[in-house]
């Protein structure tokens, strides 16, 4: 593997742009606890903005080109060079927690998916737990996110228009999630880990997005107008529906739950194909097979309802989905510990603690909890 920069890495993580090699390389520098220290340090807003700034470089160009270009035929974008001296003048970061973000307000007109009382409930939880939270990035113009502007956004008034104009990247790290709501009133909920790319104004022919990790969508339907998730795998379009999408499923792999309404799938170079509601699809990359049945898909939806669901699911996987949502480490002491299988109910609003007792109680595994990782034994 070739040397990475490990300041240029950073700068390219937080605005959304690592190849899979530079994220590996990534990966193994966090691998040291005290680069893990450093790198939660820096996931603080200020922290962040600063760092951007004294970077000599950031080429916003390379993160979305191939993947727009191979995908999706889309309307001509301007790309930009962001030097030093530009960040510190035109790169807006904020990391925020509020009950629902609408980073585009819909127009008067604009219907919003109604929420359910367990949604609503869910975001009172995600809120008063810390859990609802950020990185939200535009690179067309400098703004400053006032407490009058954060009150508008949190109570729905529209922002002045400057305020939407270019594409805009949010990102949620490890341990957060987030809400909001598109200029069309579509409503996503991004899991942790995930990036969401989106124009300021959709395009008069279509309405696209890019997914890079698992959220929740609730679209809006307009006819005329489609709506498209973009992935490393493939590309979905909606026929007015509620999906979910977790490009995170393995490597190369990304799927597809369908809760209601109708969707389509596309691979590179292949051809169309129609889900219907309560199907599963499996986009494997390395293998360019596209699958598609008919399950359960309560386990592949849950966490859009505060629940983690698992069906016989390893405790290795377990472990990771864990350890990635309340941000540690973890550690088998007992290699054949992470073939245990798992099936039961979480509650993703559940101090630490509590959960891991619960798993330690069914699995009867010795698990203790440090200040920055899981071991089980």
């Amino acid at each position: 593997m070739p040397d990475f920069n490990i300041n240029q890495l950073l700068a390219k993580h937080l605005t959304g742009k690592l190849t899979s090699e530079e994220s590996e390389a990534l990966q193994q520098w966090l691998a040291d606890p005290r680069h893990k220290r450093q790198y939660e340090k820096l996931m603080n807003a200020t922290d962040a903005t600063k760092y951007l700034q004294t970077m000599e470089v950031v080429d916003d160009r390379e993160a979305w080109k191939n993947f727009r270009r191979s995908y999706f035929v889309h309307r001509p974008y301007k790309y930009y060079i962001l030097t030093a001296a530009a960040v510190a003048t035109i790169l807006f970061i904020v990391v925020f927690s509020m009950k629902i973000f609408n980073p585009v307000s819909p127009t008067a007109d604009v219907i919003v998916p109604h929420l359910s009382k367990i949604e609503k409930k869910m975001i009172q939880q995600s809120v008063h737990s810390g859990r609802n939270g950020a990185i939200f990035i535009k690179n067309h113009q400098a703004t400053v996110l006032t407490p009058q502007m954060q009150k508008q956004i949190a109570s729905g008034q529209p922002l002045p228009e400057s305020f939407f104009q270019g594409e805009a990247i949010v990102k949620t790290l490890h341990s957060k999630e987030y809400w909001l709501v598109l200029e069309d009133g579509t409503r996503v909920h991004m899991n942790y880990s995930t990036t969401l790319k989106y124009p300021g104004h959709f395009a008069d022919d279509n309405r696209t997005v890019y997914l890079d990790g698992e959220a929740y969508f609730e679209v809006n339907h307009e006819s005329g107008r489609p709506f498209y998730v973009i992935t490393d795998n493939g590309t979905i379009k909606e026929y007015g529906t509620t999906f979910n999408i977790n490009t995170n499923a393995g490597e190369g792999i990304t799927q597809v739950a369908l809760v209601d309404g109708s969707i389509s799938i596309k691979m590179k170079d292949s051809s169309e194909r129609q889900m219907s509601r309560g199907q599963l699809a499996t986009l494997d990359s390395k293998k360019g097979s596209l699958t598609i049945n008919t399950v359960d898909i309560s386990p592949y939806i849950s966490w859009n309802t505060g629940q983690f669901i698992f069906d016989g699911c390893t405790m290795d996987k377990l472990m990771q989905v864990i350890g990635n949502w309340y941000d540690k480490d973890v550690e088998f002491d007992n290699p054949q510990a992470r073939n245990i299988l798992f099936s039961g109910n979480i509650d993703r609003y559940k101090d630490l603690q509590t959960t891991l007792s619960a798993i330690e109680f069914v699995t009867n595994c010795s698990i203790t909890l440090t200040k920055t990782t899981i071991r089980i034994r």
